[in-house]
Parts: C-alpha cells; structure tokens; sequence
C-alpha cells in the first residue's frame, strides 16, 4: 500500500496530540514513538504537548482536589520532562522526519501569563533567565529537536484538511468543526470521535486525535471521576497535487494499538 501512496504522490502524515507533559501515558506515548519510527513525509504535535499547570488561572480551583503530582512539579522540572522524556525520544525515534509542534490552549498558558496569572509570572522570569530565552521555541530548545512551531490558528495541508488544536470539548465537536472548518482535525477534547457529512456531493469528515497523557487518576476530577478520553493518534495520507485524503484513527487500548495489521506494544 505504502509503494502506490509513493508512486501517487501521497504525503504520509502521523499526528498525535494532547500529551501534557509529565501527565503523559508512557505506554501510550511508546505506542507512538513505535509509530514515528516508521516511513513518514512528516510528524504534527497538535498542542497541548506541554501542561504547564503551574501557569493556570485555575490552580486554585486544581488544588482542590488530590493530584498525582502535588506541587512537587515545578515550571523548570516539566520543562526538563518535557525535553528528555517527549521531545528527545520523538526526535531519536523519527530519525530526520520533519516535526511540527502547533500551540494547544496549554502552551498558550505561557504565552499568556501576565494576563492569566501574575503569581506565576515570577517563576515564568527564573524560568526564562535559566533558559536564556523569552520565547516558548527556545524555553523547549525546539531548534535542538529540529522541531519547528507553528503559531497559526489553523494549519491548511494543501487546501483541503484543516488542522486546529480546538476549543472545545462537547461530544459534538466533530460535527461542529467539520461545519465550521471543511474536513482536518483537532485534539483538545481527549476523544477519538469522527464525523462524516457530504458536501456538495463530496464525502468531507473531522476526526478527534484522541490524547496520549494518562486517561485515570487525573489530577482536576474528584477522585475516582472517570473521563470520556481515549489514547489514540491519526495517520494521514493527503495528495500533494489534489488534497485528496485518507484520514485513519488509531485507538491505544491498554497499551496496545493496531497499525497495518500489526499490534504494537507500549
């Protein structure tokens, strides 16, 4: 299958979303690198790669309730997590594919933090002076990487599939973007739902990339509240030429996932 996509000029995209930094399902996040170190044209981070609760405007809200991780995780250490257990072991896997990371509404916590939370900004500068840098790209060492970040909205592959991070979680959102945006994708709602519709004789659909951060124990639900949240990732095989699309999602059940007839292990 993969020869003919070559010889038709398709462009193999793998995109997963929704990570969280520490909060990541290591299982799940293996399943992926497993993944990227297949054949692909390139890999999308659709946001959320980071968590950076220590940034939030709702971490009193957070407190409130037991968490994994208390506040034992400082600005620096996820930053230090995020590098050498995400960004590093990405990059090793994917060997010289390209990678783009997009801004989730988690990474623009850190873009935003004097307007959202002032007691934070004091850790944000410590953080910026060790870093020797203001900006997300060089806090992350993205450069290291060879990851590049995209601060569009919306990314358009080839005028037919839409890629947003997305801003909202109901069970509708699917169907909601697909109206709003065309076909594409987008994370943010920890879910692997999908919807199809034909437009003007033309089959267009949406899919939900799912998450790879751990799906139990999370750290903001009362305790023992479980989420309506899959671990999961998308492959996308898009011609160059015509925007002619394949959009496949993969569900992360326990560990495990299914790729071209294969189980892959965490």
């Amino acid at each position: 299958m993969l020869e003919i996509l070559k010889k038709s000029k398709y462009e193999k995209i793998l995109i997963g979303s929704d990570i969280h930094g520490p909060y990541v399902d290591h299982k799940a996040y293996n399943c992926f690198l497993n993944i990227a170190s297949r054949d692909w044209d390139r890999i999308i981070l659709n946001g959320d790669i980071a968590d950076f609760a220590q940034l939030s405007s709702h971490d009193k809200k957070i407190g409130s309730f037991d968490r994994e991780f208390h506040d034992e995780i400082t600005l620096p250490s996820e930053i230090r997590f995020i590098k050498q257990e995400i960004l590093a072991p990405l990059r090793r896997a994917a060997g010289k594919t390209p990678i783009m990371m997009r801004l989730g509404n988690h990474e623009i916590r850190f873009l935003m933090i004097a307007d959202n939370n002032p007691s934070a900004l004091a850790e944000l500068l410590k953080t910026m002076r060790e870093t020797q840098s203001i900006y997300l790209e060089g806090v992350l060492e993205l450069d290291k990487y060879k990851i590049k970040l995209s601060y569009a909205h919306q990314d358009i592959l080839y005028n037919t599939f839409t890629v947003v991070h997305g801003v909202k979680t109901s069970p509708g959102v699917a169907k909601a973007n697909l109206i709003r945006y065309g076909s594409g994708t987008s994370g943010h709602s920890h879910r692997m739902n999908a919807w199809t519709q034909v437009f003007q004789g033309s089959v267009q659909g949406w899919w939900e990339s799912g998450c790879l951060r751990t799906t139990k124990a999370i750290e903001y639900l009362p305790h023992g509240d479980l989420p309506d949240w899959s671990n999961g990732f998308l492959t996308l095989y898009i011609d160059k030429k015509s925007g002619h699309f394949f959009c496949t999602p993969h569900f992360i059940i326990d560990g495990e996932c299914e790729f071209n007839g294969e189980i892959i292990k965490g």
